[in-house]
């Protein structure tokens, strides 16, 4: 099935690309946030785009998605286990990992009702480990770009669940609950995206991000305001939230670059000898 062999040449390619054998990269604080924070987005990610795939949105993209955003997880929640800093992460970290095993078994069977609903409640799951993981990273080691990490890394979490459930319900899981769990994801992403202007908007690279997410989700509702009226635009809400979560990422990345970069000042200046000879 396509779903299972998505799943392994991704891990493969990764694996074979990121990591030497028996070698482990040594992470900073604002890497190993970005790649905690970041499991939530993979696990909705994925889930999202196995029930893309299964409702013929995109197939060939969704099954090729699918394969990389699950990859990716399981590249990062290897990395992160060889570098947890504390009993409380360890643990944690093994709870993912069990959650993530059946997870992952999941993208690797036949889509039925059943099942899109098992694997919205367990990458449900996935993201409540991770955020907790994340709360205990980000307490070690808190500044304004991390925390401005994270606030991205949880916006692009809220666009791929805003594709999962509507995707879900295009797919015929219309019930209730659904629909109660779209519109409280939709509340919270528009929620976030005014807190992630009022905080970050004075960085011109920030601000061009956020001004793109921003004309994007005004695109976004008018769809989903055809929603209400049972219209659906499957393939224009599964690129829009794309486009959005993608944006975020960039954001994400960004805030890792210019922490390292601040990171690395600090410490060539700590070098003795050497700031003296700096004109």
């Amino acid at each position: 099935m396509w779903y299972g062999k998505m799943i392994t040449l991704g891990l493969a390619f990764i694996l074979m690309v990121a990591s030497g054998p028996g070698r482990a990269a040594v992470l900073s604080d604002a890497e190993i946030l970005n790649r905690t924070a970041s499991l939530r987005t993979l696990a909705v990610s994925a889930a999202k785009h196995y029930v893309n795939g299964a409702s013929q949105i995109q197939v060939a993209e969704s099954r090729a998605s699918m394969g990389a955003s699950a990859a990716a997880f399981g590249e990062n929640l290897r990395l992160l286990r060889m570098q947890a800093p504390n009993t409380h992460a360890r643990n944690g970290l093994k709870q993912l990992d069990h959650e993530w095993t059946e997870f992952r078994a999941m993208l690797e069977a036949k889509p039925s009702m059943e099942q899109v609903e098992r694997l919205i409640e367990t990458s449900s799951k996935l993201v409540f480990l991770a955020d907790s993981l994340v709360s205990n990273w980000r307490g070690l080691a808190s500044d304004r770009d991390l925390e401005a990490l994270n606030l991205a890394h949880m916006q692009a979490m809220l666009s791929e669940r805003i594709g999962l459930l509507y995707s879900a319900h295009y797919y015929g899981l219309t019930n209730d609950w659904i629909v109660m769990e779209l519109n409280a994801t939709l509340h919270e992403y528009e929620r976030g995206l005014g807190f992630l202007d009022r905080f970050l908007n004075n960085e011109q690279t920030v601000a061009d991000h956020l001004e793109q997410v921003s004309n994007q989700w005004a695109y976004a509702k008018q769809g989903f305001s055809r929603f209400n009226q049972g219209q659906y635009l499957p393939k224009v809400i599964a690129v829009t939230v794309d486009s959005m979560g993608n944006e975020m990422a960039e954001m994400a990345r960004y805030y890792t670059a210019l922490h390292e970069d601040k990171r690395e000042s600090i410490v060539t200046l700590s070098v003795p000898g050497l700031a003296a000879n700096m004109e």
